[in-house]
Order: C-alpha cells, then structure tokens, then sequence
C-alpha cells in the first residue's frame, strides 16, 4: 500500500522533475558561455595591462555596496575626486 503511494506521488513530481533538469541544463551552457567570454575578455585585459585597473574598480565597487550605495554614484565620486588630485 505505501510502495504504490510512493509510485502514485512519484509519477505526479516527474514533471516537475522535467523543467528542474531543464533548468539546470540552461544553467550549465550559461556557465560554459560565461566561462568563455571570461577567458576572452581577459586574453585582452591582461596583455593590454588594465588588470589593476579592474581591481581598483572592483574595490571601489564593493566598498559602495558595503556602505550602502549604489555602486554608480560611488564611480561618479571617485571620478570626481581624481580630476581634482593633481598629476
């Protein structure tokens, strides 16, 4: 009795099963397409030597979040405070 309840609610979840896995498969080819364009950007990046160009922003970036802002208004300061800093 509970062995046939168990195939009845089986047979009921398997199409939801169905969109899990297509959920999952459309997960892993974004992966694979964000690992590439990964790879491509840095294939550029790295030999032109913006690296720590990105790590700045990256900073600056998660700083903004840390305190709260967007991250934006945090770029436009920055921008603001480096035209005043005299070379």
């Amino acid at each position: 009795m509970a062995a046939s309840r168990d195939r009845r609610q089986f047979r009921e979840q398997l199409p939801h099963l169905g969109r899990g896995l297509e959920v999952v498969a459309a997960a892993l080819e974004a992966e694979a397409l964000l690992v590439e364009r990964f790879e491509t950007e840095m294939s550029v990046i790295g030999p032109m030597g913006f690296s720590s160009y990105f790590l700045v922003v990256a900073d600056i970036c998660q700083y903004a979040r840390d305190d709260g802002q967007p991250v934006i208004h945090q770029l436009q300061e920055t921008r603001r405070y480096i035209r005043r800093v005299p070379a």
